[in-house]
Order: structure tokens, then sequence, then C-alpha cells
């Protein structure tokens, strides 16, 4: 698993002034993952006043086949009899890259990282493949 993060706003950089946006996150396929088989159930992404949003998911590369997250945002609106209804929704499609990060930078993000070395990242990045230029091992994939 992995935390993804990011801001949601309109295009006035507001955090949905006057109504009640509501997030999820959910695949474009079922799979298997790491631990087993994977359901596109979807997954609330709570939103904070200021539009800040976090969620853990399993990298797309950890998955067979690779999923590609769609984040589903809907908006409530409140009638003049106290209801909440939609308003409105929108959609992003992105690949949840290896190690997490902001989901802005996942739009066209690549499914696997692949590393040239030595040297090597400090830590292992799980599901990450390591290419050696040193020829005793030619390559190499971490667990994970």
């Amino acid at each position: 698993m992995a935390t993804y993060y990011g801001i949601l706003s309109d295009f006035a950089g507001r955090p949905f002034p006057g109504a009640v946006p509501r997030l999820e996150v959910t695949t474009d396929r079922d799979a298997v993952g790491p631990s087993g088989l994977l359901s596109r159930r979807p997954i609330p992404a709570p939103l904070a006043s200021d539009g800040t949003f976090m969620v853990n998911l399993v990298p797309s590369a950890q998955t067979s086949p690779a999923v590609k997250y769609i984040f589903r945002c809907t908006w409530l609106t409140t009638t003049s009899g106290g209801v909440e209804v939609e308003s409105g929704w929108s959609e992003w499609m992105i690949t949840a890259a290896i190690g997490g990060g902001p989901v802005k930078d996942m739009v066209s993000a690549p499914v696997a990282v692949w590393f040239i070395g030595p040297p090597w990242p400090e830590s292992p990045v799980p599901g990450a493949f390591y290419l050696n230029r040193n020829g005793d091992q030619p390559w190499a994939r971490y667990p994970g």
C-alpha cells in the first residue's frame, strides 16, 4: 500500500463553496494484488474543508493486470426542503505510481519504475526493477 494525496477544487481554486463534495476511488477493472483478489468496490477518500484528501491504494504496478484508478467526485446541494441531491460530478483516471505521492503527478505516470545502477536508492522501492550495469546480475526485482 502507498499513500496518494491531493487537493480538490473548482477552476477558481475554491474547494466547492456552497456544495458538499464526496470523493471516491475505484479502478477500471478487478485485479489480483500482493495479498490476493482485489474488488472494484469504491474506496472513500475523505475531503478536508480546504479540499485536501489522502487515500491508501495498492500501486498499479503491483496489480495484475495493472489497473488505472478512477477518482470520482460528486457534489451535493441542499434543496429548500433540506434534502441533499447530487448536482454534478467529475472523474479523473490515474496510474498509482510506486511509492505514492501527489495525485496530480499520476495522470501520465509509468506503471513500473526502473533503476539503472549501481548506485541504487537507499531503500528498495517495492515492485521496482533494477538493471545492473556491472553485468554480474543483469536485473533484479525486489519483492513487494
